[in-house]
């Protein structure tokens, strides 16, 4: 301990425990004050006082208590803290500074759950605060922070989706771009860069490269187009009449389950038409039979001259 002026009446006193270290427990120390006598008196006055050093309240572990700081709605939207450290305390209180009504679980612990209330959930976050009462004259401290709600993923594909295609759609192969109605809150993971995946229930390929599709096969879709694609059927495909295209978006951690939706792809042939023949009559015949047939037509329009 040090007393800048033991000779003052009114010293400045600095504990040892506030100059070399952290006060780790209470301590109690014994301040003496002697008026030594002036002749002819003999007699030393003295008094003394006992002086409390309470060591403040700490969260030992502020940095690590929240954990990812995160939590995932729409799916186990319950956050949880980490096991709060704390030391030099008399009790403790967790509260949240955004809402009155979200919902608590074990908050008398050192481990609380908490619920974020709709108001919460539609802010995309919320504050948790934990309040450190100190022992004897310390005054409490407090720790809070801003939790991220993350959104689980939002995927929507047309249902259903017609294409018309030439009798012969093979030579060059022709490809047909998809493009999701709704991508929303995904991201990137060990299964997809992009974050999302097309696949397809027939056998046909997806590329985003229409110079040269099939040496540049892509089922992540374009960041640069909206995350579309472009599918080209298999032959098998066509014979079927249509496939069924699926669209999975991996989600933003804490997040943990994919989202995917379907869509169906009808394939129509163009109509063709086979006017029959050759023909030839006479100059003298006034009419002629004419044998035409339609393929894939709803019916037969006219002929005409």
């Amino acid at each position: 301990m040090t007393l800048n002026d033991p000779t003052s009446e009114k010293p400045l006193y600095t504990p040892a425990s506030f100059t070399s270290t952290e006060l780790s427990n209470t301590q109690v120390v014994t301040l003496t004050m002697t008026s030594y006598a002036t002749i002819p008196c003999t007699a030393e006055a003295t008094q003394n006082f006992t002086l409390t050093l309470t060591p403040t309240p700490k969260v030992n572990n502020a940095d690590t208590l929240w954990g990812t700081a995160s939590v995932c709605a729409g799916e186990d939207d319950l956050y949880t803290t980490e096991v709060a450290d704390l030391s030099h305390y008399e009790s403790y209180a967790w509260t949240s500074a955004t809402s009155a009504d979200g919902e608590w679980f074990d908050r008398a612990t050192l481990q609380p759950s908490y619920r974020p209330s709709q108001d919460e959930i539609d802010a995309g976050k919320f504050i948790l605060v934990l309040t450190v009462n100190g022992n004897g004259v310390c005054d409490p401290i407090q720790e809070q922070k801003t939790i991220q709600i993350v959104e689980v993923p939002t995927v929507d594909l047309p249902t259903t989706v017609e294409i018309c295609h030439p009798a012969t759609p093979f030579d060059p192969v022709i490809g047909f771009e998809l493009t999701p109605d709704v991508l929303v809150n995904f991201a990137s993971s060990a299964a997809s860069t992009t974050g999302v995946k097309w696949s397809t229930g027939g056998s046909g390929f997806f590329s985003n490269n229409l110079l040269d599709a099939e040496n540049n096969v892509n089922d992540l879709g374009d960041p640069n187009n909206g995350y579309a694609t472009i599918y080209y059927p298999s032959s098998d495909d066509y014979t079927n009449g249509q496939v069924t295209i699926t669209l999975t978006a991996y989600p933003e951690s804490p997040c943990a389950s994919t989202v995917t939706d379907t869509m169906t792809l009808i394939f129509t042939e163009e109509p063709t038409v086979n006017v029959g023949g050759p023909y030839s009559i006479c100059e003298d015949v006034t009419t002629i039979d004419l044998n035409g047939s339609v393929l894939n037509g709803n019916e037969l329009d006219a002929w005409r001259l």
